[in-house]
């Protein structure tokens, strides 16, 4: 007996990860940013605050000055740019047992990237 089967062409229909700024939080703790949100946020970026709001569930990520008191080195990459987050995760016990990726946008009035975990 023979099968026939009908066979159908993908089209690649692009990535939608990077045709938004994103910021995806991974369940080991670390904090990456798209290569677009890296261009068109945090392009010099060497340091950064992280931030958090509990009543919105906001998270913010302020560049700053090397050498600032409680920043973060910022990691920059070919596509994108990393910060080791787990404390900050761990101390404000945001969930993070699976890595999910998150829309960013720049608030003027916090000077960060700002992620809603809502």
């Amino acid at each position: 007996m023979r099968v026939s089967m009908a066979f159908e062409l993908f089209t690649k229909q692009g990535n939608k990860a990077a045709a938004e700024p994103r910021v995806t939080i991974s369940k080991t703790g670390l904090l990456s940013v798209n290569t677009l949100c890296r261009q068109r946020f945090l392009k010099d970026a060497e340091a950064v605050h992280l931030l958090f709001d509990p009543d919105t569930g906001r998270i913010g990520i302020k560049p700053v000055a090397k050498g600032a008191e409680h920043a973060y080195t910022f990691r920059q990459g070919k596509a994108g740019g990393q910060i080791s987050g787990s404390a900050f995760l761990k101390h404000y016990d945001i969930a993070h047992a699976k890595t999910k990726a998150y829309p960013a946008d720049w608030d003027a009035q916090a000077e960060a990237v700002v992620i809603s975990l809502r």
